[in-house]
């Protein structure tokens, strides 16, 4: 295909659009490589057509209606109405037109309807066309037969798409990379998956073969015919090289989730925090998962990372102390304790909840407050609802033997050891504190004499 075909297909930018564009190409013959060897081994191979000559006036006619669906700078806007309106005129004297001329007038009217995408329309005309079969070139009639079967599986008519398609075979000898992959999509329009997948799996190969890198909805499709038939090893297959030929932030979503299906859940943590790198994680419960996850794996700071972006740069997680609390947490597991307790103070203002505040007192124990820690865990120990009490006891038994108060400190490991969970390590605190005590009392009388 030449670089102006490229860049005619590059300028279309809607699947309609390209469409469009693929039609008025092949009016003139530069798809012709889908029509190489149709004069050959095939049904139609030894057809000889005699046809009528077109008259100066129809051809010049018709060279004027090309330049409103074919104009000769790409970049020129179409104007199919104009087109229609030409050859209404010829139309409306049609009983003065040859065999030969009647479908030459019918097939553009079907570029120009199809132009305007009016597929109804457009089918109508080609149908038309290939009606005064046999005056038109057989090259001519495998041509509409395939413009014609793309018209019907753009109009969601996939029946008729199918059989207008089967009709076209009878004219080639071999199929292309494209039109196996055109088989494919009408074959998944009509429910038959393992055909769908039979020829879109051929398609792929081919284009292989050619040493070129197949379309992207062509993987797509094959990734969800092997997906719906819960296929996960070739569907990973499928979604490997659309990560590698088309890297976008949804593909490794879907990556993600297939080595979850398959149990290999560090490869899937991996997809999943390339997907948010390529920004494809975008609400407060993909966000939170991914921290979550992150967590699990012993990865506090990329998870404190994204909290804290989503929190305060994107605002996508509502700053609830649910969620303040799970960034302070993930702060404190990364070694980050002057933020943690600031997230902790954020989360625990407006929050009534006795474990939040009790976590609020080991951050104010972790950076050396001790008086706040020591309040802080004596208020969660006023609520009912603590479900840890003895941790709430060890929590200001510490920060209080940490300002060397010891009696206060003994009476609240021992309310500790009470519970049979914390029982042998609240006894271990208490002989501690009593020798400190000793030590300390000690101390004092040596340096009184």
């Amino acid at each position: 295909m030449s670089n102006r075909i490229e860049s005619l297909i590059i300028i279309a930018r809607t699947f309609k659009q390209a469409f469009i564009v693929f039609i008025l190409l092949a009016i003139t013959g530069h798809l012709g490589q889908a029509f190489a060897q149709v004069t050959s081994q095939n049904i139609h191979r030894d057809e000889r057509r005699v046809l009528p000559h077109v008259s100066a006036a129809f051809g010049n006619k018709i060279e004027e209606v090309l330049i409103f669906i074919q104009p000769a700078n790409p970049d020129s806007a179409l104007n199919p109405g104009k087109a229609i309106s030409l050859l209404s005129e010829l139309e409306a004297n049609k009983n003065q037109l040859n065999a030969y001329e009647l479908v030459l007038l019918y097939q553009y009217f079907g570029y120009a309807y199809l132009a305007q995408e009016n597929y109804s329309r457009a089918a109508d005309y080609f149908n038309r066309a290939l009606a005064q079969s046999p005056n038109i070139p057989v090259a001519m009639e495998a041509q509409i037969l395939l413009v014609l079967g793309q018209v019907y599986l753009v109009d969601e008519k996939p029946r008729q798409a199918l059989n207008t398609m089967l009709r076209w075979t009878e004219y080639v000898d071999d199929m292309h990379p494209d039109q196996w992959a055109l088989f494919a999509k009408i074959y998944y329009k009509l429910g038959d998956n393992d055909e769908a997948l039979v020829n879109i799996n051929e398609a792929i190969d081919a284009q292989l073969d050619n040493k070129k890198i197949p379309t992207e909805s062509w993987y797509l499709l094959q990734h969800s015919l092997y997906v719906e038939r819960e296929d996960y090893k070739n569907g990973l297959a499928s979604l490997k090289k659309l990560v590698g030929y088309y890297p976008k932030a949804r593909y490794w979503k879907s990556l993600s989730h297939i080595y979850g299906e398959l149990k290999r859940d560090q490869e899937s943590l991996a997809a999943l925090e390339i997907c948010y790198q390529l920004g494809g994680l975008t609400t407060e419960k993909e966000l939170l998962n991914l921290s979550y996850l992150l967590m699990e794996e012993n990865a506090p700071y990329k998870a404190a990372k994204v909290l804290k972006k989503g929190l305060y740069v994107d605002r996508v997680i509502a700053p609830d102390p649910n969620n303040l609390m799970l960034l302070a947490e993930s702060l404190r597991l990364a070694k980050n304790s002057k933020e943690s307790l600031a997230e902790y103070e954020k989360a625990a203002k407006n929050s009534r909840d006795p474990e939040l505040t009790l976590r609020l007192a080991s951050a104010y124990y972790d950076n050396g407050k001790f008086k706040e820690a020591s309040r802080t865990a004596r208020a969660a120990l006023k609520a009912s609802r603590l479900k840890r009490v003895d941790h709430a006891n060890f929590v200001v038994g510490q920060a209080e033997l940490a300002q060397n108060n010891f009696d206060e400190a003994l009476k609240f490991f021992q309310a500790a050891s009470k519970d049979p969970r914390s029982e042998a390590s609240a006894k271990e605190w208490i002989a501690y504190v009593e020798r400190e005590k000793i030590k300390t009392a000690q101390s004092s009388t040596q340096l009184m004499h």
